[in-house]
């Protein structure tokens, strides 16, 4: 959920179950800093999840007056128990769409799946 139900900020990060109930909505208390969260990339087996915030999609509507208000930042997040680890601030806030977790293969480390 990029905004609030306003349109604003702060959002959430929504989890539906498989019948698409909503469980929950993260984390319970929001950063204030413009936490619109966009692209997300979990691994779960790392118990890591990362999101990007892009912009703030109410100043994308031609009633609400200004510049759009975009965002640069990445959340770092304790993928089990849905909680932000650290924010880590973008040089410019160029509105970071998309953000990706990958496979690495470290010295002595877990093999990737084939």
């Amino acid at each position: 959920m990029m905004g609030s139900a306003q349109g604003s900020h702060p959002g959430r990060v929504a989890e539906f179950d498989r019948d698409l109930h909503l469980v929950g909505e993260h984390p319970a208390n929001p950063p204030a800093d413009g936490f619109n969260p966009h692209g997300i990339s979990v691994r779960p087996d790392m118990n890591l999840m990362v999101t990007s915030d892009f912009i703030c999609p109410a100043t994308t509507l031609h009633a609400v007056p200004g510049d759009l208000a975009l965002r640069g930042s990445v959340r770092v997040w304790d993928f089990k128990a849905r909680r932000i680890l650290r924010s880590v601030t973008l040089p410019t806030a160029a509105g970071s769409i998309d953000v990706k977790l990958i496979l690495t293969t470290a010295v002595g480390g877990p093999t990737p799946p084939a």
